[in-house]
C-alpha cells in the first residue's frame, strides 16, 4: 500500500507508523526515494512522535510544512520536505499473530512530498491518503473475520471431538473415537490409543482400522515402545532421522521403525486422575498413551503440539471415566442385563418366556436324548494275505513271466533279472575252476609216475605233493565262490512269496528291460481266495473315541461301510485290530490304521484297493455330544489350551 501511495503521489518517500499496546511507536514499513534518509530523521525527532499521536487522537489528516515549529520550539518536521499524515484505525490482528484477535490496529500513514504546492493540492494528498487508509481498514477487518472464523472452526472441531469421545463409557468405543476423531483434529497420518491392562500396555484402537490384531508385529513393537516411554513418565517426540534418545527407548524405537512405515512418532502419556489424598510427589501410573505417527517424517511444530495437548486432555478424561466404569463390580453382568432389557419388557415377557422355555427344552434334549455315535474314516478293501515282491539284488529285468491277474504258486518265478558283473564273475570262476582241476590231475599223474629213489626224485616228489595240496585248497576256494555266485544268480530270479494272484497293473510294461535296485518293490501278490479286510484310516484326533469305545465294550466294534463301486449298498464288519502307531501320510495328515474284518461272500465283485467310506460305531451318546463334539474339541484346542 505504501509503495502505491508514493507512486500515485509522485512522492519522495513514505512510512507506516504503528502504535503498540504499550504506547510505543514503531516503524512498520518505509520507502525513501530521496536518498537523504528522511525517514530516519523523522524517527529521531521526539516532536514527530507527538505529531503522530495528535493526528491519531484527532482522527484528522494533517499536512506539515518543512521546518515547521511548535510552541515548545521543537520541530515535528525537521526536514526540507513536506509531510502528509493520515490516521489508520481498524479492528484486526495486524500487529500480532493470528491467535491474538483482540486489540485494534492503530497507526498513521505518512507521505514525504517535495515542498511547495497549493493548499488544494495538499487537500488532494489527504483525500488520497484517506482512501488508502480506509482500504487498509477494510483489509484488516476482513482479515479479522477470517481469523475469527478459523478460531470458531477450531472451537467447533474441539467441541465435536469432545462430544464424540464422551459419548460412550466402553473402553473400546471411547478409544476408537479418540483415534479416529483425534487424527482429523491433529491432522496426522495415524493415531493409536494404548490402554493399561493388568499385565502391560495394549494398543486397543488405531485410526482407520475397525479392530486391532494384538499378534501383529507392528502392534507388538508399538506396545514395547509405549512401555519404554511410559517408564520415563514424559512425552516423547521424535521427527525424521533418529536423534539422540535414551538408551531404554532406543532399542524398541529401532524395532518399531523396522516394522512400521512411519518415520516420525510422538508418544504422549495419558495421566490418571489424582485419587483423593494423593499429592504430586506420588502420582498414579499413566492410564494409557496416545501415539501420533507421520509417514513423511515431518517435524511436529508448535501448532501440532497444541492440538495434541487438546486431544490428550479430552482423552485422559474420557478414557479415565471408561476405565473406572469398567472396573465396577459385576460390570459384565450388569452390561448384559442392560442389553437384555428389551427382552424382559412387559409386552415382550410372554415371548421371552416362551423362547427361554424352548431353549431350555432344546438344551435338555441335547443332553438327554441318546443317539448313535460313529466315527467316520476312509478305507481300502484289501485281501488279508498280500505281499509285496521285492528285488533281492541289483540288476536289469530281462524277462517278465507274470501278468496282471495271473495266478501263481509260492516259489514260482515271476521275473528274471541279469547282472553283467555277476555273469563275468561266474565265467571267471568256472574257468579258474577247470584250470585248477586240470592242473591237479596233471600233478597227481606226475607224482604217481615218479619213483623217489634218489634225493632229487624225493625232493621233486615232495614239491609235487605240496603243489597238489595247494591246488586242492584252490579248488575248495573256487568251489565255494561258485556256490556263492550260484546263490547270487538265484537272487536274480524274482519268486512269488505266496500262492495267489498278481494284482499289480501293467507288470510287463512296468518292468521289462528296467534296471532295478535291491529292495525295490516290483509287484504285489495277493491271496484273493482267502479272507479280506477293510483298512480304515481314522484321523488322529478322532481315534480316542474309538479306543475308549473299544475298552468299554466286550464285543468288537461294529463297522458300516459303503464301497465307491457300489454306493447304494451298505456292508458290515467288525474291528479286528487298531494300530499302535500313528502314520503321517500325504497331505501331511496324521491317521491311525484300523483293520476291519468282513465277510467276503457278502460282497460281490471284490476288487483290491476299492475305496470305502466307513463309520465305526462307538456306542450311544447324547445327541448334543454327537452333533457338537467336533466343535467342543476345537474350542478345547484353540481357545482353552
Amino acid at each position: 500500500m505504501l509503495e502505491r501511495a508514493v507512486r500515485a503521489l509522485g512522492a519522495s518517500g513514505g512510512a507506516v507508523w504503528l502504535k503498540s499496546e504499550s504506547g510505543a511507536w514503531t516503524l512498520d514499513s518505509r520507502v525513501d526515494q530521496s536518498r537523504q534518509r528522511v525517514i530516519e530523521t523523522l524517527m529521531a525527532a521526539p516532536a514527530h512522535r507527538e505529531l503522530l499521536q495528535v493526528v491519531l487522537d484527532s482522527e484528522q489528516g494533517r499536512v506539515v510544512l518543512p521546518h515547521s515549529g511548535s510552541a515548545g520550539g521543537a520541530s515535528p518536521n525537521p526536514t526540507e520536505f513536506l509531510i502528509a499524515l493520515y490516521p489508520m484505525s481498524a479492528g484486526a490482528a495486524a500487529v500480532a499473530s493470528d491467535n491474538e484477535a483482540d486489540g485494534e490496529l492503530t497507526g498513521v500513514l505518512e507521505v514525504v512530498q517535495r515542498p511547495g504546492g497549493s493548499p488544494s493540492q495538499h487537500q488532494g494528498y489527504l483525500r488520497l491518503l484517506a482512501a488508502l487508509c480506509e482500504m487498509a481498514g477494510d483489509f484488516h477487518r476482513q482479515r479479522r473475520v477470517r481469523v475469527l472464523q478459523a478460531v470458531a472452526a477450531k472451537a467447533h472441531a474441539i467441541e465435536r471431538f469432545g462430544l464424540d469421545v464422551h459419548a460412550s463409557l466402553e473402553v473400546g468405543a471411547t478409544a476408537l473415537a479418540v483415534a479416529n476423531e483425534g487424527r482429523r483434529l491433529i491432522d496426522c497420518d495415524r493415531l493409536s490409543v494404548a490402554v493399561r491392562r493388568p499385565r502391560r500396555m495394549r494398543v486397543v484402537a488405531v485410526s482407520g482400522v475397525e479392530s486391532v490384531d494384538p499378534r501383529a508385529n507392528v502392534i507388538r513393537r508399538l506396545e514395547d515402545l509405549v512401555e519404554a516411554v511410559l517408564r520415563t513418565r514424559t512425552p516423547f517426540w521424535q521427527s525424521g532421522e533418529r536423534e539422540d534418545v535414551a538408551p531404554q527407548i532406543a532399542l524398541p524405537l529401532d524395532a518399531w521403525r523396522d516394522a512400521s512405515q512411519a518415520r516420525s512418532v510422538a508418544v504422549i502419556p495419558l495421566a490418571a486422575r489424582a485419587a483423593p489424598g494423593t499429592t504430586d510427589q506420588d502420582p498414579a501410573d499413566p492410564i494409557g498413551a496416545l501415539v501420533v505417527e507421520r509417514f513423511g517424517g515431518a517435524e511436529f511444530d508448535e501448532a501440532c503440539r497444541q492440538k495434541v495437548a487438546a486431544v490428550c486432555r479430552h482423552a485422559e478424561l474420557a478414557l479415565g471415566n471408561a476405565l473406572e466404569h469398567e472396573s465396577l463390580p459385576f460390570y459384565g453382568v450388569v452390561q448384559t442385563l442392560g442389553q437384555a432389557r428389551w427382552f424382559i419388557a412387559a409386552r415382550q415377557l410372554p415371548k421371552t418366556v416362551a423362547v427361554l422355555a424352548a431353549i431350555a427344552l432344546i438344551g435338555l434334549a441335547l443332553l438327554v436324548v441318546p443317539a448313535d455315535f460313529a466315527i467316520e474314516g476312509r478305507g481300502l478293501l484289501q485281501p488279508q494275505m498280500r505281499r509285496n515282491v521285492f528285488a533281492r539284488s541289483d540288476g536289469i529285468v530281462t524277462e517278465v513271466r507274470a501278468d496282471h491277474g495271473k495266478d501263481c504258486e509260492a516259489g514260482d518265478v515271476l521275473a528274471v533279472m541279469t547282472r553283467s558283473q555277476l555273469e563275468f564273475e561266474t565265467t571267471r570262476v568256472l574257468g579258474e575252476l577247470a584250470t585248477a582241476r586240470q592242473r591237479l590231475s596233471s600233478v597227481q599223474a606226475t607224482r604217481l609216475k615218479l619213483s623217489p629213489q634218489s634225493a632229487a626224485d624225493r625232493e621233486k616228489y615232495n614239491q609235487l605233493t605240496a603243489e597238489e595240496t595247494e591246488l586242492r585248497e584252490t579248488l575248495n576256494s573256487l568251489e565255494r565262490q561258485h556256490e556263492i555266485l550260484k546263490l547270487q544268480q538265484d537272487d536274480l530270479l524274482v519268486r512269488s512269496p505266496l500262492t495267489g494272484t498278481v494284482v499289480t497293473w501293467n507288470v510287463r510294461q512296468l518292468l521289462e528291460a528296467r534296471p532295478v535296485q535291491k529292495g525295490q518293490i516290483l509287484m504285489q501278490v495277493a491271496d484273493r481266495q482267502g479272507p479280506w479286510v477293510l483298512e480304515v484310516e481314522v484321523p488322529d484326533d478322532r481315534i480316542g473315541h474309538v479306543l475308549e469305545a473299544s475298552r468299554q465294550q466286550t464285543q468288537p466294534l461294529a463297522v458300516t461301510f459303503l464301497l465307491a463301486t457300489d454306493p447304494g449298498t451298505s456292508y458290515y464288519g467288525t474291528v479286528s485290530e487298531i494300530s499302535l502307531a500313528t502314520d503321517v501320510r500325504p497331505p501331511e495328515k496324521a491317521t491311525v490304521l484300523v483293520t476291519v474284518s468282513i465277510q467276503r461272500d457278502d460282497i460281490p465283485g471284490l476288487r483290491p484297493g476299492a475305496t470305502a467310506v466307513s463309520r465305526i460305531h462307538c456306542g450311544r451318546r447324547s445327541i448334543g455330544f454327537v452333533w457338537f463334539h467336533s466343535l467342543w474339541e476345537t474350542i478345547q484346542k484353540k481357545v482353552l489350551f
